[in-house]
């Protein structure tokens, strides 16, 4: 008898647990910008994106436990961003969200003034951002595994979140955090600091050649397993 219940509850859990189909992506698919997706699930893309004009955001996230693979092509903007200048200041995104529980994984960004903006419980992971003012902003998100250069102002920007094992470069600032930890990462040769840290973690980092290399302030906790240009940090 219990045995049958047991079974019973499982068949029941599989049939109401969410199935979310896979939709693709190409640029053929998208009449305007931004791509607005409204519906919990799997999205791939299957060609690279390109948006032409300045201060307009390519992908638009308005639903919960939404996974944007990018499938290793390319989101493209008109962008051209160094660590000294952009050439346009108007706001756009790569991809944004503010709904709970976005992936967005595997594949390279360009030309934006913000490649990745989530908001919410999100991971982004496998990407390489190049050419924006911001490379990725998240809130309460993992940031894992990412490479980004030539951002005019920050690399990586988290809220009381967690970045590990991401190189950034030639950016102002490698990554700038709040109430976050700050692990493994690597960061190199930025404009104004290497790694600027309010309250939060770090250990593991590798902060080299950067104007100055860590700038700490309010409670941080370091195992000082950092490699600095100075030696440990």
């Amino acid at each position: 008898m219990i045995k049958n219940l047991i079974t019973l509850l499982f068949v029941l859990t599989a049939l109401c647990a969410p199935s979310y189909a896979q939709t693709m992506i190409n640029q053929s698919s998208i009449s305007n910008f931004p791509y607005n997706i409204t519906t919990s699930g799997s999205y791939k893309l299957s060609s690279n994106i390109t948006v032409s004009s300045t201060g307009v955001t390519a992908f638009l996230i308005n639903a919960p436990n939404v996974t944007l693979d990018l499938n290793g092509y390319t989101i493209s903007g008109p962008l051209v961003c160094t660590n000294t200048s952009c050439n346009s200041y108007a706001s756009s995104f790569a991809v944004s969200s503010s709904q709970p529980g976005t992936t967005v994984q595997n594949g390279f960004i360009k030309g934006f003034l913000t490649g990745v903006y989530v908001n919410s419980l999100g991971h982004i992971s496998n990407l390489t951002i190049s050419s924006c003012e911001v490379g990725i902003q998240a809130s309460q998100s993992t940031v894992h595994h990412n490479t980004i250069s030539n951002c005019y102002s920050v690399g990586i920007y988290s809220l009381s979140g967690e970045a590990t094992d991401n190189i950034v470069t030639l950016c102002q600032y490698g990554i700038y955090a709040l109430s976050s930890s700050i692990m493994n990462n690597t960061l190199l040769s930025n404009s104004t600091y290497g790694l600027m840290l309010q309250n939060g973690v770090f250990f593991g980092n590798t902060i080299l050649n950067n104007a100055t290399d860590i700038s700490v302030t309010g409670v941080a906790v370091t195992t000082r397993n950092n490699a600095c240009t100075s030696g440990a940090c």
